[in-house]
Formats: structure tokens, sequence, C-alpha cells
């Protein structure tokens, strides 16, 4: 059964530890890159994974789309998607305070050093969401049947029965 997220549940999806992945188009061919997620007052942060992949958002991030995808339990499975314009933030003390959210999100207040962002070149991008939405579904997963003995083994258990 799927039902809407509330405001509340899709925010704190959105501050959780879930996978992020943001989604670019460049007029020709898709592009689906790993990212990194702050959000914060509101407003949503990334920073690319690899660094060749900051490189496709600076030259085709205008329009993105963010997608979030957290599964709580076996049966549950949350998503948010995200839609907005990605804006490189290049204000250095805007910058800094942001990555300080960052830094203490995944690098548990450690210094950014190649634990956070494996090639991090300083890039950290701002969607301006235009929409957002959420989704759960609960279902219950079908019984897994354990495969019986075959061949001799089966022949011996008939035996003994």
């Amino acid at each position: 059964m799927t039902n809407n997220l509330s405001d509340f549940e899709l925010q704190n999806i959105l501050r959780g530890n879930a996978p992020a992945h943001a989604c670019l188009f460049d007029g020709a061919l898709p592009y689906v890159i790993p990212v990194y997620l702050l959000y914060l007052d509101g407003s949503v942060y990334i920073i690319p994974i690899m660094s060749k992949h900051q490189k496709l958002c600076k030259k085709y991030g205008l329009e993105v789309c963010l997608s979030v995808n957290d599964m709580p339990g076996e049966d549950e499975w949350n998503t948010v998607s995200i839609w907005g314009k990605c804006d490189e933030i290049k204000e250095d003390p805007y910058k800094q305070v942001i990555l300080q959210g960052f830094n203490k999100k995944y690098a548990g207040g450690n210094s950014l050093s190649g634990r956070m962002v494996a090639g991090w070149n300083g890039t950290v991008f701002q969607i301006k969401i235009k929409h957002k939405i959420g989704y759960t579904e609960k279902r219950a997963l079908p019984a897994l049947k354990q495969p019986g003995p075959t061949g001799k083994a089966a022949a011996i258990l008939a035996i003994r029965a």
C-alpha cells in the first residue's frame, strides 16, 4: 500500500543518512550520480561523490531531480523526490557554514580530509526546490520456501521416514 509522506516525515528522511542520487540531463543523455546530501534550514545542498560528477553538475545541473530512498525495515520503502534548480555556492563565508554541516554529518566533526569526499575540490551545490514529494510503501513480503533435498538425499530421507 502506497501513501504520501507528511512534510515532517519527508524532512526526517532528508535529514537522515539514506542514499541520494541527483538526476541530470545534458539534452541527449541522462546522468544519475550519487551525492552527499545535507538538508539544513529547509534548503538542500549536495556534493557529488566523484570529482568527474562535479563537472557534470556545473555543466548540466541547471534543472535537477534528487531522489532519496530509505528502507527503515524489510517491508517498508520511503522515497523522496525533489525537483529544482542547482546552483553552485561560491560565497566563502556561506560556503564554510554549509561545509561545516556536511563535515558534522559525514565525518563526525573531523576535518574534511579524504574521509568525507574523495577528490573533493570545493564544489558545493544548492538545490532551489520547485517541487518535492514523498511516498511510503509497506507490503508483506512473501514467505520464502526453503528448498528441500533432491536426488539421492531426497530418496534417503524418504526411506528413513
